[in-house]
C-alpha cells in the first residue's frame, strides 16, 4: 500500500478503506505478470483439458466453486494449474507483511489466495484473525473495531459454507465469539455491538423482530454452537472444541449440562489414554463456582429475611429463610459431588470456597489480553 502502516493509523475509517481499495488497483508490473498468466494459461490449455477429464473419471474434486456467480473468481479458473503457484507467491507476500505489521496490506492478498484457492483452510483463519485481533485492536473507535470484528465473521462462515467438513474454521468462529466479542475484550464499544450484532437465535427459529437487541450473553450462545459443530467435523480433536464448549456452558449458568460435559470429556481422556489433570481442573472449579453462586444467594435472602422481619411479616420472613436454606443445601449437595467425584480435592467446604473467591477477586483485576 502507498502509506505505510503508521500512516494509516492516523487515517479515519473512510480513508482507510479508500486506501485499501487503492491498494488493489494493479500496477503496471501486476497487469503485465496477469497477461504474462494468461499467455501461460493458454498454452496450458490441452493439457489442463486432458487434466479436467482424468479428475472427472476418478472423481476427484477441484479446488475451486464452480457454482460461484463470482465472475472473478470464474475467471481465475481458466489459470488451472497456476493457480496454485500464485497462491502461494501471495501467501508468502502475507507472511512478510505479517512481519513487518503491515496488516492492513494482507487484506487484499488473503481475498485474491481464496478467491484462486477457495479451500485453502489455513488462509480463511488467518484471514478472520487478522482482521478480528490485529486491525480491530488498532481501530479509532467502535464503529471502526465492529466492522472488523464483522467482517472477519462474514469471512469464516462464507469459508464454512466452502469448507463445510473443516473444523478448524467452526472452531474460529467459535473463539472469535467467545473471545474476541467478550465485554473485557471490547471494552467501550460492547454496548455499540450489542445493538448491531445479530441476536441469537436456535436452527430453524423464524428471525427476531426488526430492533430487536442482541443479549449480552448471545456471543457465548453463538459460541457453544460453532464449538459443538467443530466437534462434529471428521476426526478426532481432543481438548480442541471440548474445553470451550464446556467454558460456554459454564459462562451461560447451564451448570447441570456443563457438570454432565466434564464428567464426559475425563471419560474421553481416558479412552483415548491422554491425561486429564486440566479437565478435572474446570469440573473442580465449575463446583466451587456452584457452592460461591449458592451460598452468595442465601446470604442475600437471609439479610431480607431480616429486613422483612423487622417489618413483622413473619410469612414472607419464613419464605425467604426456606429459599436461603434450600440454596444451601445445593451448595453442600456440590461440595459432595466435587470429593466423590474429585477425591484429590482437599479442605473443608468453607475454606475451599474462601480461597476460591480470593482467586477469582485476583484475575478481575488481571488487565484484558489484546491477541491469542
Amino acid at each position: 500500500m502507498k502509506a505505510g502502516n503508521d500512516d494509516m493509523l492516523k487515517m479515519s475509517f473512510a480513508e482507510r478503506l479508500r486506501t485499501m481499495a487503492a491498494a488493489l488497483r494493479p500496477t503496471r508490473a501486476q497487469a503485465a505478470f496477469a497477461a504474462f498468466a494468461c499467455l501461460l494459461a493458454a498454452a496450458a490449455l490441452p493439457v489442463q483439458l486432458s487434466a479436467d477429464r482424468h479428475r472427472r473419471e476418478a472423481r476427484i474434486a477441484l479446488i475451486a466453486d464452480l457454482d460461484s456467480k463470482d465472475p472473478t473468481e470464474a475467471g481465475l479458473l481458466a489459470l488451472g494449474g497456476f493457480r496454485g503457484i500464485i497462491a502461494d507467491v501471495l501467501w508468502m507476500k502475507a507472511i512478510r507483511a505479517q512481519d513487518a505489521k503491515k496488516y492492513y496490506e494482507i487484506v487484499p492478498l488473503c481475498e485474491t489466495i481464496l478467491r484462486l484457492q477457495p479451500n485453502f483452510v489455513q488462509v480463511w483463519v488467518y484471514h478472520a484473525w487478522n482482521m478480528a485481533y490485529n486491525l480491530a485492536s488498532a481501530s479509532a473507535g467502535p464503529e471502526e473495531q465492529w466492522h472488523w470484528i464483522d467482517q472477519a465473521i462474514k469471512v469464516l462462515r462464507e469459508g464454512a459454507r466452502r469448507n463445510d467438513k473443516s473444523a478448524d474454521i467452526y472452531w474460529e468462529l467459535g473463539f472469535i465469539y467467545m473471545h474476541r466479542l467478550s465485554p473485557k475484550m471490547l471494552k467501550g464499544a460492547a454496548d455499540y455491538v450489542l445493538d448491531r450484532m445479530n441476536p441469537y437465535r436456535e436452527e430453524g427459529e423464524p428471525p427476531p423482530p426488526p430492533g430487536t437487541r442482541a443479549d449480552p450473553l448471545d456471543h457465548l450462545r453463538y459460541a457453544k454452537r460453532y464449538f459443538k459443530m467443530a466437534m462434529e467435523r471428521p476426526g478426532d480433536i481432543p481438548l480442541y472444541s471440548e474445553r470451550p464448549y464446556g467454558l460456554c456452558l459454564e459462562a451461560l449458568g447451564e451448570w447441570d449440562e456443563a457438570e454432565k460435559w466434564w464428567l464426559e470429556v475425563i471419560e474421553r481422556c481416558r479412552r483415548r489414554g491422554v491425561p486429564d489433570g486440566s479437565i478435572r481442573d474446570n469440573l473442580r472449579y465449575l463446583y466451587l463456582e456452584m457452592m460461591d453462586a449458592c451460598d452468595t444467594k442465601a446470604a442475600e435472602l437471609d439479610e431480607r429475611a431480616r429486613a422483612v422481619a423487622g417489618e413483622f411479616d413473619a410469612y414472607s420472613a419464613g419464605r425467604l429463610r426456606a429459599a436461603a436454606t434450600e440454596l444451601r443445601e445445593k451448595a453442600a449437595a456440590a461440595y459432595g459431588r466435587m470429593r466423590a467425584n474429585l477425591p484429590e480435592v482437599t479442605g473443608d467446604y468453607a475454606s475451599l470456597l474462601e480461597s476460591h473467591r480470593r482467586d477469582k477477586a485476583g484475575r478481575r483485576s488481571e488487565p484484558a489480553d489484546s491477541g491469542r
